[in-house]
C-alpha cells in the first residue's frame, strides 16, 4: 500500500505540475515574508539600541514641579550606578511666530557641554548666545524655519526666561523625542 500511495501521488504531481509548482511557489514566498518579519524586530532594536547609545540617552528622567536644586542632583549622582547627571530647565509656553501664529511649546534650556541626549543637528547650527534657539525637526520645524524669530505671547511673561523673544538658528534631532507624535504642553491647546 505505501509504494501505491507514492505511485498515485507522483501521477497527481505530474498531471497538474502548473498546480504543484504555484502550490510550492505560494509556500516559498509565505516562508520568506515569514523569516523577513521575525528578523525585522531585532535589526530594529539594534539599531534603536545604537542610536540612543551614540546619543546617550538617559535612562531615567527625574522631574518636580518645585524644582531640583544642586544638592538634589549631588544626592542623585551618589546612587551607585549613576554614571552621569544633568540638570535641565523646562517651560511650557506659547510662542507666537513672524506669521502672527501663537504655538503651544515646551523650551528646554541646553547645557555648554551635555553630557546626556545629545542634540544632532540637521540644519543651521547650534545656539551661541542666550536669544538663540533651535527646534526640534519633527516639532513646529514644519512651520518654523532657520532665521524665523519667536517671541514670547504677551501672557506668558511671567516665565523668567533670558529672552522675550528667540532667533531659530537650527533644526536638531533629539534621542528624548523618539515618536512621531508630538509631546503634549500644559498650556494652549497641548
Amino acid at each position: 500500500m505505501n509504494r501505491t500511495y507514492r505511485k498515485n501521488i507522483l501521477r497527481q504531481v505530474r498531471g497538474t505540475r502548473n498546480r504543484f509548482l504555484a502550490i510550492c511557489a505560494i509556500v516559498a514566498l509565505g516562508v520568506s515574508l515569514l523569516v523577513g518579519l521575525v528578523q525585522t524586530a531585532p535589526d530594529m532594536r539594534a539599531a534603536g539600541d545604537k542610536y540612543y547609545d551614540e546619543s546617550n540617552l538617559m535612562d531615567i528622567r527625574v522631574i518636580s514641579t518645585l524644582g531640583l536644586t544642586d544638592e538634589d542632583l549631588a544626592e542623585i549622582a551618589a546612587i551607585e550606578g549613576v554614571q552621569d547627571v544633568m540638570g535641565v530647565y523646562s517651560a511650557d509656553c506659547l510662542l507666537e511666530d513672524k506669521a502672527g501664529d501663537v504655538l503651544a511649546v515646551r523650551m528646554q534650556s541646553m547645557p555648554q557641554d551635555p553630557a546626556l541626549n545629545r542634540l544632532q543637528l540637521m540644519e543651521g547650527r547650534m545656539p551661541q548666545a542666550d536669544n538663540e534657539c533651535v527646534v526640534h525637526e519633527m516639532g513646529i520645524s514644519g512651520t518654523v524655519q532657520v532665521g524665523d524669530v519667536l517671541t514670547v505671547d504677551e501672557g506668558q511673561e511671567d516665565l523668567s526666561l533670558v529672552a522675550d523673544s528667540f532667533t531659530v538658528v537650527g533644526i536638531v534631532r533629539t534621542p528624548t523625542n523618539f515618536s512621531a507624535d508630538d509631546e503634549t504642553v500644559t498650556v494652549g491647546d497641548g
